[in-house]
């Protein structure tokens, strides 16, 4: 089956037509350490050898071995931010390093779920503890108001007892509601830079500017240290958090390389205008669409994706659209 592959590959290699390609990148250990590299448009396995290292030279050097025979050009690859699998793809071949989003919510994650929830269950216990202070508090004015005959002097005080009891049961209350809300709002931070990060509007369906994207990342940004510091994260969350919003500035220059490459892959179909414009504003955005309504794992934004990606085709279907000339 090895010889087989490899006989194919140096055959079919020799008749395809030139491909502009992204190279996706990562490393399995299984049981040692195994560069492997993808082409995520067609899925072929551009190279899964094991290695004596990863190494930047040595990703290049397997990347390199891995293209000979294939007639493309690497473009773009992607990754997380090991400076192992940005050398090649900077340096060899020149081309845009797109950030691996993940490991970006992974870090907001790491940084935000683990103390936030320990917050929401110190505060979920204050409440029960101060719950019990005013129903002890209660028990003892009726234990007292039940006695027969009652002890002489002046009774306790025990209006003011509960009072400061229910004071107490209130601010705990407070807090919890109030750490609930920032592991919340935390874990919607994290689901919106998988949303924002898109070249087309996922509410519209519309381009997006680098400045849209770039303003609407700052916001998240923001919230999330608003958060840590009324949460008053550790130094180490904070640091993840520094981490990964340092990825802003190569998100947004994958959004720049998207809609810098469209207009000369568009341009080199040689088309005439107004199917130009339609493949820009309205197929592409809708099948753009369409691909992330595919991958979406919740029924509502699925459906509304879909439904957007229709509403942008609907126009194409009509028999006096050049398109179907």
């Amino acid at each position: 089956m090895v010889a087989i592959a490899s006989e194919q590959r140096a055959a079919l290699g020799q008749h395809m037509a030139h491909r502009q390609i992204t190279v996706c990148e990562d490393e399995t250990f299984p049981p040692q350490v195994c560069l492997v590299a993808r082409e995520p448009v067609s899925g072929f396995v551009l190279l899964e050898p094991y290695a004596a290292n990863r190494q930047a030279a040595t990703w290049t050097q397997a990347l390199r071995a891995a293209l000979v025979g294939l007639n493309v050009t690497v473009i773009q690859g992607t990754g997380d931010e090991a400076t192992a699998l940005c050398r090649p793809v900077e340096v060899e071949w020149a081309a845009h390093r797109s950030p691996d989003l993940f490991h970006g919510q992974y870090e907001v994650s790491k940084a935000t779920s683990l103390s936030l929830a320990r917050q929401v269950r110190q505060a979920a216990a204050t409440v029960v503890a101060a719950q019990a202070v005013v129903a002890a508090q209660r028990a003892t004015r009726q234990a007292y108001e039940e006695q027969s005959p009652r002890p002489r002097g002046r009774p306790p005080a025990f209006t003011t007892r509960i009072d400061a009891a229910l004071s107490d049961l209130a601010q705990a209350e407070t807090a919890h509601i109030q750490a609930q809300a920032r592991q919340g709002e935390a874990r919607e931070l994290v689901r919106e830079l998988g949303i924002l990060y898109h070249p087309y509007d996922l509410e519209h369906g519309q381009a997006q500017s680098v400045e849209q994207v770039a303003q609407r990342l700052n916001d998240v940004w923001t919230r999330l240290r608003r958060i840590a510091s009324d949460a008053q994260l550790p130094a180490r969350a904070r640091e993840r958090l520094a981490k990964a919003q340092r990825l802003t500035t190569q998100l947004l220059a994958t959004i720049t390389f998207f809609f810098t490459t469209l207009p000369w892959q568009v341009e080199a179909l040689a088309l005439p205008s107004p199917l130009e414009r339609a493949l820009v504003e309205q197929l592409i955005p809708a099948l753009y669409l369409e691909r992330v309504a595919s991958r979406s794992t919740h029924a509502e934004p699925r459906h509304r994706l879909r439904k957007l990606s229709q509403q942008l085709l609907e126009p194409l279907r009509h028999g006096a659209h050049p398109i179907h000339a």
